[in-house]
């Protein structure tokens, strides 16, 4: 899906957002990045869709919602839960196949699954449950995984069902 798909679901804000210099992000992560991701960054910048799902971003103004800083803090949480019984369905060692992108209000972690391709715009959306072991995978980018999470054409179990009664929405911050 495209941004232009998204901005169909909701549109984005106002004004120009400052260039990000993609080719430093990805040498700090040692990983390409999908094309819609960076898409989104760049026209929506920080903030909130549908008032409970947070995309990290690039620029570092806010620590917890921070692209690099977050993706070694969420393995190490994931790495945590494993040593103590929880059942993680990925490789989270080594060259990890997980790699978090965003956040809910509740807690739950999204990830991009890299462990199936090498090429960013295929890999896949989960979503760990913040209170329990949960997963819940969908096969597409974030732009459509947002999309169709905010016009309901697709129902994350790990989200609360009273969501489902808001319209689509993006704040930023």
């Amino acid at each position: 899906m495209s941004i232009d798909e998204l901005g169909a679901t909701v549109s984005p804000p106002e004004g120009q957002r400052p260039a990000v210099p993609w080719d430093e992000v990805e040498a700090m992560l040692g990983s390409a990045l999908p094309r819609d991701y960076k898409e989104l960054v760049e026209t929506y910048g920080p903030g909130s869709f549908w008032g409970f799902i947070h995309v990290f971003q690039v620029d570092g103004q806010y620590p917890a919602l921070d692209l690099v800083g977050q993706v070694s803090v969420n393995l190490d949480a994931l790495k945590y839960l494993r040593d103590r019984g929880e059942v993680v369905p990925y490789d989270i060692e080594g060259d990890a196949s997980l790699l978090s992108c965003g956040r809910t209000d509740n807690g739950d972690i999204i990830y991009w699954v890299r462990e199936r391709s090498i090429d960013p715009d295929d890999w896949v959306i989960a979503v760990n449950a913040a209170r329990d072991d949960r997963w819940f995978e969908y096969s597409g980018g974030i732009t459509s995984f947002l999309s169709k999470v905010m016009t309901r054409a697709l129902t994350v179990p790990v989200f609360p069902e009273a969501l489902s009664g808001r319209r689509p929405s993006f704040q930023p911050y």
